[in-house]
């Protein structure tokens, strides 16, 4: 087994995830999986293989920042189990997240370097946004835009000083929105650092 995924169940409503990290494989959704799971309203994303004594039972998972229900098990003849996943449905959290804040270390000079302090960790919903035509036919195709939607703590502001890292690349903040009807939540909007 070459990659390794992480397992995490959720006991009860008031204890914090267990997450445990295994070794697993990626296999492809084949035909037959993908239209069986897709007739009872499922859409499959992956295929991970993990040892049988590794898994107990979770339903959800994180590999490569994202998340994924686990929609089917599968023990195998080998000692291993099979876990079809399905992408986090719309307006769920999909994907994990770090904010860090720019602290300049002699703040007397402008030419000093900038340190990046960890703010935190969050899970969020990642939105793909391409950009318009326009911009795909100039020479900015390079920059990938992505919005994000996630909780914020109590007591915590986040603002276009912030830069958030998603899969180990970093992305600069260019607006926060609070959501309508729901000011725990952000939107925030970023652009890939150059």
């Amino acid at each position: 087994m070459s990659d390794v995924l992480t397992l995490i169940s959720k006991p009860l409503p008031d204890i914090e995830a267990v997450r445990r990290e295994v070794f697993c494989d990626v296999l492809p959704v084949n035909r037959y999986e993908f239209y069986t799971a897709q007739s009872v309203g499922i859409l499959p994303s992956c295929i991970f293989s993990v040892f049988k004594y590794d898994f107990e039972g979770e339903t959800r998972l994180e590999f490569d920042g994202n998340l994924y229900n686990v929609v089917r098990s599968y023990e195998k003849l080998n000692e291993q189990v099979e876990l079809t996943c399905a992408a986090f449905e719309l307006g769920q959290f999909n994907c994990k997240i770090k904010i860090f804040q720019p602290i300049k270390t002699n703040p007397a000079s402008i030419f000093d370097p900038i340190e990046y302090i960890l703010c935190g960790e969050f899970y969020a919903y990642k939105v793909e946004n391409t950009g318009s035509e326009i911009e795909k036919e100039s020479a900015i195709v390079s920059i990938e835009k992505i919005v994000f939607r996630f909780k914020k703590p109590p007591n915590f502001t986040i603002s276009t000083l912030h830069e958030i890292e998603y899969n180990a690349k970093r992305y600069n903040i260019t607006s926060v929105i609070p959501i309508l009807g729901r000011e725990e939540y952000v939107e925030v909007q970023t652009v890939s650092r150059a």
